[in-house]
């Protein structure tokens, strides 16, 4: 089964074929529709009933990818015991405040009539079964006077924003009381909460099937919420995305969790103790592009996470936003980081000082490649060494990192030192070519190296389409030109030296800066074709078009344990 969250309000299921033998019908075999888009008197979600306006205008309903595991629980709400159950969990996104969990083990049994159907949903879990926000301390939020903190329909304050952080389902250090770790689903509690704090959610998937009670429902607090005049961000909501993950034992278990809110901040949360009490967060990092609060940079989108060669981990997380109106047309210039996390408390990379402090700047250089038929406008990323090294005893700054700051600028000259540049959009130099140029889509990792993609605002003063974006390729450990070709830019079939790049007497692996004339709409998440040998396909789509690229393989080395045998009868 393929499961599609569509913006009829539903989540289907269509029948894609089970093995060699089932070529798959394509039928639409299954649809759930959550309740929070239903019920009328559901507030913080879009109804369904909108569908029929004969003045609709677009509106958000179930649009957040869903997540699927192999978890070990109750299948059902009457199943009295534990078993191995394919779960998924899936949201509503900017259709509303609220997340629901389906049973999608055996699909033939469980679809094969509307009360099997049914027997499928196992719980949602929306804003109204949220509980009263707390701080870190356990203390209940209070208006000054004693009293609770309500909302404009004078209910009140709940911690679960739009539910736009894709849930992570896990198994962590937490146990039941026969013993079992407990089975979790995790996510930012997302944006335009009532309470405007950012928290960090986890579920206990076995908790809903006999409704939410308060010890199901874990909330870690990170303390930054709703900021008054004058800073910049006075009266706005914080929220918390898409966590990233990490077992750091090998056993299992999720121990640390990292992501970042729309203040800019960005934390480690410590999730290895047994007892969820102790589970905690620290700040490590705050994004800011000049190192001042009015330039604090909005992080909403997943972390990549993968072990650093010496000690601890390398976090790269992107900057940006495209949640709101205002979003569209934001110009504020943002970034991409890589954070050496040596798990300290306090972390040496906290506070705003240490983007330039200890971290390396990388620059992207946008470049007119006439050589290249089909893709002129590429952009390369400079190879600038990053010596990790922590703070010394006496407090003087290490190499924690690299950024990268998105304000690059149009490129004056082509390749061969042509002074009549064809490429005449965006802003001339020196400003930033295109201002508020974001990497909010996902990273495709390919070993040492990432791919990364962007998207471009729309100017607010015209009526044509922004450029779709860009995507280009960095070394994931330091951010700087990769050692070897990513991707087939000369469309031969083949990834070689001969898709590399000579500038400035240098190679480089580049990518491309898209023009409407490559795809007719803005750049979405790229997909992957994998098992084409060392080189997999790479899948680029925007409106109605799509860039089919050859890509270079991970080059991952195997280790440990490839193949085993199963002696039933050994002495």
């Amino acid at each position: 089964i393929v499961y599609v969250a569509a913006n009829d309000g539903m989540l289907h299921g269509f029948d894609a074929g089970a093995d060699s033998s089932d070529t798959g019908t394509g039928d639409e075999v299954f649809a759930y529709v959550p309740n929070k888009i239903i019920d009328s008197t559901e507030l913080y979600a879009n109804e369904l009933s909108q569908l029929t306006s004969l003045v609709y205008a677009h509106r958000y309903f179930v649009d957040l990818t869903p997540s699927v595991e192999d978890v070990w629980m109750r299948a059902s709400r009457g199943a009295a015991q534990k078993s191995w159950n394919t779960l998924m969990v899936g949201g509503l996104a900017g259709g509303g405040k609220g997340y629901f969990a389906l049973n999608v083990t055996d699909p033939d049994s469980s679809y094969a009539t509307a009360i099997n159907a049914s027997d499928a949903v196992l719980w949602e879990f929306t804003d109204e079964d949220d509980s009263y926000p707390v701080d870190s301390s356990g203390d209940p939020l209070e208006d000054g006077f004693g009293n609770p903190l309500l909302d404009l329909t004078g209910n009140p304050v709940k911690d679960l924003g739009y539910t736009f952080a894709q849930p992570q389902i896990v198994m962590t250090n937490a146990e039941d009381l026969s013993g079992d770790k407990k089975w979790m689903s995790v996510f930012g509690n997302g944006y335009n909460s009532t309470a405007g704090i950012g928290k960090l959610f986890l579920l206990d998937v076995n908790g809903g099937l006999d409704g939410w009670e308060d010890d199901e429902v874990i909330k870690i607090s990170t303390d930054e919420g709703v900021k008054s005049a004058p800073d910049p961000l006075a009266g706005l909501p914080n929220g918390i995305g898409t966590p990233a993950l990490v077992d750091l034992d090998a056993n299992g278990t999720a121990d640390l969790a990292y992501a970042g809110d729309l203040f800019g901040n960005f934390y480690r949360f410590d999730i290895r103790d047994s007892n969820p009490d102790n589970w905690d967060v620290v700040r490590i990092f705050q994004a800011t592009y000049d190192g001042t609060v009015s330039t604090r940079q909005p992080i909403t989108t997943q972390p990549y996470v993968f072990k650093h060669p010496t000690s601890g981990f390398m976090v790269v997380f992107a900057t940006g936003s495209y949640i709101t109106e205002q979003d569209g047309t934001s110009t504020d210039i943002q970034s991409i980081y890589g954070i050496w996390d040596r798990d300290e408390d306090p972390a040496a990379t906290r506070n705003a000082d240490a983007k330039f402090d200890r971290l390396v700047e990388q620059t992207v250089t946008n470049i007119i490649e006439q050589s290249n038929e089909l893709f002129e406008r590429q952009r390369l990323v400079s190879a600038n060494e990053v010596a990790f090294e922590p703070d010394d005893n006496s407090g003087n700054p290490g190499v924690y990192g690299w950024y990268i700051d998105l304000d690059m600028v149009r490129p004056t000259t082509t390749s061969d030192g042509t002074t009549a540049n064809p490429d005449t959009s965006g802003n001339p130099p020196p400003d930033a070519q295109y201002p508020g140029e974001r990497a909010i889509r996902r990273f495709i990792a390919r070993g040492d190296a990432l791919l990364i993609s962007t998207v471009i605002p729309r100017d607010a003063n015209t009526c044509f389409r922004a450029p779709p974006g860009a995507i280009w390729p960095i070394d994931a450990l330091s951010g700087g030109n990769p050692t070897r070709p990513i991707l087939d830019l000369n469309n031969d079939g083949v990834v070689d030296d001969n898709d590399l790049v000579s500038y400035e007497g240098q190679l480089y692996a580049t990518g491309i800066l898209f023009d409407q004339d490559d795809l007719d709409g803005t750049l979405v998440d790229p997909s992957l074709l994998v098992g084409q040998g060392d080189e997999d396909f790479l899948f680029l789509s925007g409106g109605d078009d799509q860039v089919t690229l050859r890509i270079a393989g991970p080059q991952d080395a195997k280790t440990g344990r490839l193949s085993w045998r199963e002696l039933n009868e050994a002495n």
